[in-house]
């Protein structure tokens, strides 16, 4: 299994994890960017809670998060608003606090009170927001936050992967090779990590691309 790394952002998101204040950092990109997968390998060795959110209303989102804190934390004590919860991972999280809310957009899209539990305490913690909606990103986050402009300290978008990364990747391929493949794939990494360099170019094409069952053979119509 080709498993893609992202140096450079990885490199980027510990040199502001080092600093000493917390920070709250927005990890956003396209569908296919892996973000998961990027956070996951930040967080290796860390300490760190993960939420992801559904696209839920107010009330079950809130019961989900609690939920969530009660059973990988083991809280004892009631958490009855966002508030509750980050005190509650405030005091039971030890040393410097990792707190990942993945797809927060289900989040504040309904319940703007969110963003102002993030203000009072992004700086308690560090607070990582991700997200693969990338047109929301663009075009509705700012008003969503523009009560709050300062809440977000840092922006990292992870945008296709470099083709260093994709030679990293395919350690049994020439360049030359691995030319080929960032010309069939780019440097999307979902698309990457289903490449597989024990079978031939043209095997992974038939398998991958022409097939109907293929990863990528309706992957265009998504876009459309």
């Amino acid at each position: 299994i080709v498993m893609v790394t992202r140096s450079n952002e990885q490199k980027k998101l510990e040199k502001i994890y080092s600093e000493n204040s917390n920070q709250l950092v927005l990890v956003y990109g396209a569908r296919g960017c892996l973000k998961e997968d990027f956070i996951d390998n930040f967080c290796k060795g860390k300490n760190a809670f993960f939420y992801k959110c559904r696209n839920v209303s107010p009330e079950k989102q809130l019961q989900a998060f609690a939920h969530d804190i009660k059973n990988n934390l083991k809280a004892k004590s009631s958490i009855d608003s966002y508030d509750d919860c980050f005190k509650t991972i405030s005091g039971i999280v030890t040393g410097k606090k990792i707190v990942v809310i993945d797809d927060f957009e289900y989040i504040v899209k309904k319940d703007d009170s969110f963003i102002k539990t993030l203000a009072k305490y992004k700086n308690q913690m560090f607070i990582i927001l991700c997200s693969s909606s990338l047109s929301w990103i663009n075009n509705d986050l700012d008003d969503l936050f523009s009560g709050e402009k300062d809440v977000i300290d840092v922006r990292l978008k992870l945008d296709e992967v470099g083709f260093l990364d994709v030679v990293r990747a395919f350690p049994k391929y020439s360049v030359e090779e691995s030319v080929t493949v960032y010309g069939i794939l780019g440097g999307v990494p979902s698309y990457l990590n289903r490449w597989n360099q024990s079978k031939s170019f043209k095997q992974n094409v038939c398998d991958n691309i022409l097939d109907v069952n293929g990863f990528l053979f309706n992957e265009a119509n998504e876009f459309l």
